[in-house]
């Protein structure tokens, strides 16, 4: 407890001292584990973290939450993000969920949107989250299918109506729509206008002509009192308006525990 709350203040090495001793007391606990590496991480003590799930992997003989544990440490080292897939991908086939997500985020950074919708819609066929469906709705409004990302927007919604990142992402849908209408609306209204101003003054010079035969002043079709002027109205069918610590140490080499957790049972 003490050891999280030192964490939440970011006051990283007193957290890690009482994870220390948690693990002491308590070695079977994943939590002291987790707490540690996540320390390591906020630390930007890459390595040492990657080093302290290999440990918990270890000790928990490779079970989804300690291979997801490592994987967490691995994708925040560019160099070897490469091999948190496989660890990914071994904790995921369990349906262990914080697996399954951090996959999908894996895949999209990659560039395979298409193979990242086709994961998320094949575990919701054994598992509905509302953050599978709040992820398949971003991916799928990144490809342009907005229908589609509004249904599973909504889905997360019913699951969940304090999703934020869904209502954000219904937000987006609906801004976007409003701006196509936006716009059509501004551009019907100037083309009216542009008609509008067109017909008067086709009908001034019709006045113009008009009133010049009709010699003297004060004679001729003019509402009484204008002098060399008329009052136009427009035509007829003529519209007026329009109605978002310590640098790790990139070249060092890692632990050769991965290669036993990657081909281990």
């Amino acid at each position: 407890l003490k050891g999280n709350i030192f964490l939440d203040l970011k006051k990283y090495r007193d957290a890690t001292n009482h994870f220390r001793e948690a693990l002491q007391l308590a070695p079977y606990r994943l939590e002291a584990h987790q707490g540690i590496v996540e320390c390591y991480i906020g630390s930007q003590r890459h390595r040492e973290a990657a080093n302290a799930a290999t440990e918990a992997c270890k000790q928990f003989n490779n079970s989804p939450r300690a291979l997801t544990l490592y994987a967490t440490a691995l994708l925040k080292e560019p160099l070897v993000i490469g091999r948190a897939k496989p660890l990914l991908e071994r904790a995921a086939e369990t349906g262990y969920l914080p697996a399954v997500y951090l996959l999908v985020d894996l895949l999209e950074r990659e560039g395979a949107q298409e193979k990242a919708v086709a994961y998320i819609k094949k575990n919701l066929e054994h598992e509905t989250s509302g953050r599978l469906y709040q992820m398949l709705g971003d991916l799928l409004l990144k490809q342009g299918k907005e229908a589609e990302a509004m249904e599973q927007f909504s889905l997360a919604l019913s699951m969940n109506p304090q999703d934020d990142l869904a209502l954000a992402g219904l937000q987006r849908i609906e801004a976007a729509n409003d701006g196509v209408g936006g716009v059509g609306l501004e551009a019907s209204y100037d083309l009216e206008m542009t008609e509008v101003a067109s017909n008067n003054e086709s009908s001034m010079v019709g006045v113009v002509v008009s009133g010049g035969g009709g010699g003297s002043e004060g004679s001729g079709g003019g509402i009484p009192g204008s002098r060399g002027r008329g009052i136009v109205s427009p035509s007829p069918g003529s519209r007026v308006g329009g109605d978002l610590g310590e640098d790790s140490e990139t070249e060092a080499v890692w632990s050769d525990g991965d290669l036993n957790i990657i081909g281990g049972s």
